[in-house]
């Protein structure tokens, strides 16, 4: 922010030892009354320059003292009465020069009554001297602080929002009341004074650098006041902290209610936080390119899913003509009807005729989009539409297996009640074929995309049981945990309500490569965190141009704007994408829990000869043998009684892998594992061997 855009700056020379001296710029502003514009004292006292020059004052306040350090004040070009302005200069107890429009007359009647020490125009009829204009009137761009905004601005609020400040004064204010509260600790316990400093030094860093972060965004006007405002919030918190657990030693009821009262005030502050950043979002298009190019993408999407909409309806009005002309195609009849919008509940019942016929269609499916180019009917789902319909398949298929069990019917794989989803929704055979094929052909074409998809895949090929799918929801939902964890730890004097929104953010944009190492360290061993990291690393690499990690630790030496919003641009080029950041942990979950399974999915699929991922009960039997597990007739009967209570013939791949999760046998050296633990650690010996 450069001098010309503020009417407070810095001054060439100090007014007294160790204070930096002020400029308080009013040119300009058709000001024709003071009052309304004058700073609080406690700004007031610093400046020692102030210029009301080319106004419509005709006076000036009686009394300026709150000025007590003013020396040079310029009311030239302003049709003041010489007489009005008296009682104010005299108030001025520091003024040594005065430059205005007057006759010889009237400065040497402004010299009877501010005394000869005080100059009028350099005691010449010139303009002001050469001095004054470098020293005092030229803004300095480099020491440049913006302590005092524009009262013009401040004044126009109909039309613009007003400015907050964080500046130097602020920060003294902070430390002296920290000050107050160290003092009260030193009188019981002196040894922590210097614990306390170094606490308070640190989280005015981490306060400011969060706000240099945000300021650089380049926000619109009003949020960055919002973030201003959050930060002197933040920047209190450690007094609030420190103060409440001071008293807690002396009254632990006087400090329950301070935090009480904290924890209100914190809420009421992120809730108004919240709300402005609400209205901005539904105001003001920001251009953020990350946001631009998920819409970007979102709008594609939209546009091919209107196109298959069309599509779709096109062919439904070809279906209901046919219909119409008494050319209707074989429906099934015990497809779900339609009564005013609802369905009717669901009566299962074991068709042996249908499955074989739903069978007919799976099959035919299979080949269609094996083959070269695929079918030619196969509709395009996008990635949204594919994972919207997937999830609408695990609903169904959770309603349907509990209503399975009342009824004593056997559980359906997933693939063969992915046909029975298709057939309740739509009943007619070419519907059915149509979206399968268009699942199938999904799945084939985001398999690598997307890690919930990719286990959908895996599910339907009995290469994945489905209960795994709920690890995986877990697996995001610790993720996500542990980076709020890491939040609270670096910024500890937060709120709740501000750590949830940064998480929310991180969620929807991007983590440091700092942050995902943490995560992945804190969920993984060491063997697993290396290879993650490496990953992680990896995708890094691939997608920035600078290879030279930048140092979060700051130098002694001063390091000035630029070099810090250098050095965050740096450490821009580190960081994920959350999504890529997950997916990259759930693919590796998947390839583990794959591994872990291989040796069992090559012993089921050798005993499931029409491999469709169901087995009855003489080849359970078989596979209990393969296995190598030593259970007798009773153990079986055991198993069994779980697995198909209702002796239907059918029992699943997921059903068997959930079992085999959950029996635990003693193994020859008196370990205690599971049988698929056994079954993995059987083949990793013989391997080794």
């Amino acid at each position: 922010m450069s001098g010309q855009d503020s009417n407070y700056t810095t001054g060439q020379q100090p007014y007294q030892q160790g204070i930096k001296s002020y400029t308080l710029n009013l040119a300009q502003k058709n000001i024709s009354e003071l009052n309304s514009f004058l700073p609080p004292p406690e700004q007031a006292y610093s400046i020692t320059t102030l210029i009301l020059k080319d106004n419509k004052l005709k006076k000036l306040p009686e009394d300026l003292s709150r000025f007590k350090n003013l020396q040079i004040i310029d009311l030239t070009n302003n049709p003041i009465m010489i007489e009005a302005i008296i009682p104010g200069l005299q108030s001025l107890q520091n003024l040594s020069e005065v430059y205005i429009n007057a006759t010889p007359e009237q400065e040497n009647f402004l010299k009877q009554n501010l005394g000869n020490h005080v100059s009028i125009n350099g005691d010449n009829h010139d303009e002001p001297h050469q001095d004054y204009q470098e020293n005092h009137y030229q803004e300095n761009e480099e020491e440049h602080i913006n302590y005092v905004r524009d009262p013009m601005r401040q004044n126009s609020s109909q039309t613009q929002s007003k400015e907050i400040t964080l500046g130097k004064e602020d920060l003294v204010t902070l430390a002296q009341t920290f000050d107050q509260i160290r003092e009260l600790y030193r009188q019981n316990n002196p040894s922590i004074d210097q614990r306390l400093a170094q606490s308070f030094d640190q989280h005015v860093k981490s306060v400011m650098e969060d706000l240099s972060t945000k300021i650089e965004q380049k926000s619109n006007e009003h949020i960055t006041n919002t973030h201003i405002i959050k930060a002197k919030y933040a920047l209190y918190e450690i007094c609030f902290a420190k103060l409440i657990d001071y008293v807690a030693n002396a009254d632990s009821n006087i400090a329950d209610v301070l935090q009480k009262i904290h924890d209100a005030h914190a809420i009421f502050v992120s809730e108004m936080s919240s709300i402005i950043e609400k209205l901005d979002e539904i105001k003001f298009n920001r251009p953020y390119a990350p946001d631009y190019q998920y819409l970007k993408n979102e709008n594609e999407q939209l546009k091919q899913q209107v196109q298959s909409l069309t599509d779709e309806n096109k062919h439904y009005l070809e279906i209901i003509v046919k219909h119409s002309k008494g050319q209707s195609t074989d429906v099934n009849t015990n497809k779900l009807e339609s009564q005013g919008g609802q369905q009717r509940a669901f009566s299962p019942q074991f068709n042996p005729q249908k499955t074989k016929e739903m069978r007919k269609i799976q099959s035919t499916i299979n080949q269609s989009v094996q083959s070269v180019g695929g079918p030619s009917t196969v509709r395009t789902l996008t990635i949204r539409q594919l994972k919207e319909v997937i999830e609408e398949i695990y609903k169904s298929k959770q309603t349907f297996d509990k209503k399975y069990q009342e009824a004593q019917l056997p559980r359906e794989t997933m693939e063969q009640h992915m046909y029975t989803y298709l057939n309740q929704k739509y009943g007619l055979k070419n519907l059915i074929m149509e979206w399968a094929a268009a699942i199938i052909n999904g799945i084939r074409n985001f398999v690598s995309d997307d890690n919930d998809i990719a286990v959908f895949g895996k599910i339907l090929k009995n290469e994945c049981d489905e209960e795994f799918r709920f690890v995986q929801n877990q697996v995001k939902n610790t993720i996500q945990e542990l980076l709020k964890m890491y939040l609270r730890g670096r910024y500890p004097y937060k709120h709740n309500s501000e750590i949830k929104q940064m998480v929310s953010q991180k969620i929807e944009g991007w983590v440091y490569l700092e942050e995902a190492s943490d995560i992945i360290k804190y969920m993984y061993n060491e063997e697993d965190s290396e290879t993650l990291i490496e990953k992680v690393k990896f995708y890094i690499d691939q997608n920035r141009s600078n290879t030279n990690l930048p140092s979060d630790n700051l130098s002694t030496k001063k390091v000035t704007r630029e070099q810090l919003l250098a050095m965050q641009q740096e450490k821009e080029k580190f960081k994920i994408e959350y999504v890529i950041f997950q997916k990259i942990i759930l693919d590796f979950q998947l390839k583990s829990h794959e591994k872990f399974l291989k040796k069992f999915i090559l012993l089921f699929r050798s005993v499931d000869k029409d491999l469709n991922g169901v087995i009855d009960e003489e080849q359970f039997k078989e596979l209990i043998d393969k296995m190598d597990v030593k259970k007798d007739d009773t153990e079986i009967q055991r198993y069994l009684s779980i697995l198909d209570p209702f002796n239907k013939q059918q029992i699943t791949f997921s059903q068997c892998v959930t079992l085999f999760s959950s029996e635990v046998i003693e193994t020859n050296d008196g370990q205690r594992l599971s049988i698929l633990q056994k079954i993995q650690q059987f083949e990793f010996q013989n391997h080794k061997n």
